[in-house]
């Protein structure tokens, strides 16, 4: 499971992801989410944007336009 690259650091209960250290997500782990996220088979690819997103969303980072 993708949460597993991080440790304890990161869980995923019910589809909420928490991220508890947040310092993990600077590691190369997120590098491992990152190459899933583009090289990995359809379904690995599908996990793991869906956990950078959300991983994201916990750690306050919105999506914004630069239209905005």
């Amino acid at each position: 499971m993708l949460p597993s690259l991080f440790g304890s650091a990161v869980t995923v209960h019910d589809g909420q992801v928490t991220v508890s250290r947040d310092t993990v997500l600077a590691t190369p782990a997120m590098d491992s989410l990152a190459r899933l996220a583009v090289f990995g088979d359809a379904d690995e690819r599908d996990r793991a944007r869906w956990l950078i997103w959300e991983l994201g969303q916990a750690v306050g980072v919105r999506p914004a336009s630069i239209h905005e």
